[in-house]
């Protein structure tokens, strides 16, 4: 029986514990399971080599170094340039606004050094504004004082118009637009006027029309025209109807108009009288002497309704010498008609056929 046992023992295979077992496993772990288990992990097997930077060559970095330290300081030229800018011109702003500058050259001049041909700048927004509301305002007073029937000479009109000029090129605002027009009006009429120039007086009303246009509710346009169809185009009618315009846009008439309006049926009822002498003896003489008698007379009542404004007392005396000579002739006119067989014919016949009778002839 014990030999039995021994020689089972010396048979049987040895047991190897768990421990022993996993490390003849992995032992015996093959090549290919290895390789598979670090392409899972690591990609490839075995590992590529990491790729080293080249460095950047020397010259190609300090170009770039210089450009970036020209950048920052062209930047900062710019900053510091739009900083100073700014700056200056709010201190013009305020020069403007509290009347430290106030002439108008001046301050067109500083103006252009200012904004060196770049007046639209938003850095220049205050200053801009500033200006051109002192340009304004200033054309604007002339043409506020020929409104108010004061004395505007040439030179003026001039500095409104270059003024109001100035003041378009920082806003072109159609206002402005018909300011000026109406100031380069005034100027044509002065010297249309002064060198009967047919031309320049068709200019002005070309001129004020443009103004009217731009500014339909601004009496000042009609003012002009009134003017150079009394002085210039001598047409009274239609000056009349521009002073009418100007009523209805507000404006009243004062002794200005009213003595434009006198000088123009004057002027017309000479015109009529010394035409008559064309026709003298004919039937259309009386109708033009009678025309002539009309103007004369408006003329009057306006001279006498001004006086002594102006001119308006050597303006009574002037008309009321022409009616006195208009009513003569009218009278040798009627005279004429009854002396001599027609005269005779005439006097024969009953009252209530003589008006036929002058209408006939």
């Amino acid at each position: 029986m014990t030999e039995d046992l021994e020689a089972t023992r010396r048979t049987r295979r040895p047991e190897v514990d768990d421990d022993t077992r996993k490390t003849g496993a992995e032992a015996g772990a093959t090549e290919e399971t290895r390789r598979t288990t670090a392409k899972i992990y690591y990609g490839t097997w075995p590992p590529a080599k990491a790729k080293t930077r080249k460095p950047m060559p020397v010259g190609v970095a300090r170009a770039l170094w210089g450009a970036g330290f020209v950048a920052v300081v062209v930047v900062t030229g710019l900053v510091l340039s739009s900083v100073m800018l700014h700056s200056r011109g709010k201190q013009f702003a305020r020069e403007i606004e509290s009347e430290q500058v106030t002439d108008t050259n001046d301050i067109w001049n500083r103006w252009t050094e200012l904004s060196k041909g770049n007046p639209s700048s938003w850095l220049l927004g205050m200053p801009r504004k500033a200006v051109e509301q002192k340009l304004v305002s200033a054309a604007d007073q002339v043409i506020d004082s020929y409104r108010n029937s004061d004395a505007v000479y040439e030179n003026s009109w001039k500095s409104a118009r270059d003024e109001l000029a100035h003041a378009l090129l920082l806003d072109p605002d159609n206002t402005v637009r018909g300011k000026l027009r109406l100031c380069e009006g005034h100027l044509a009429r002065i010297d249309g006027i002064a060198h009967k120039s047919a031309p320049e007086l068709n200019l002005a009303v070309q001129k004020f029309n443009e103004a009217q246009q731009l500014m339909p509710r601004s009496p000042d346009p009609e003012l002009g025209l009134a003017r150079v169809y009394v002085y210039g185009l001598k047409d009274i009618d239609r000056a009349y109807q521009a002073l009418q315009q100007a009523e209805q846009r507000g404006f009243a008439l004062g002794n200005r108009e009213k003595s434009q309006l006198a000088d123009g049926y004057r002027d017309r009822g000479d015109r009529l009288f010394w035409d008559s002498r064309n026709v003298r003896g004919m039937p259309q003489e009386k109708d033009e002497v009678e025309r002539a008698r009309d103007d004369y007379a408006r003329a009057l009542q306006l001279y006498q309704g001004i006086a002594p404004y102006g001119n308006a007392n050597a303006g009574i005396l002037r008309v009321q010498k022409s009616i006195e000579s208009v009513d003569s002739r009218l009278q040798q006119i009627e005279q004429e008609s009854t002396s001599g067989p027609a005269g005779a014919v005439k006097r024969a016949l009953p009252d209530w056929l003589k008006p036929f009778v002058h209408i006939w002839q």
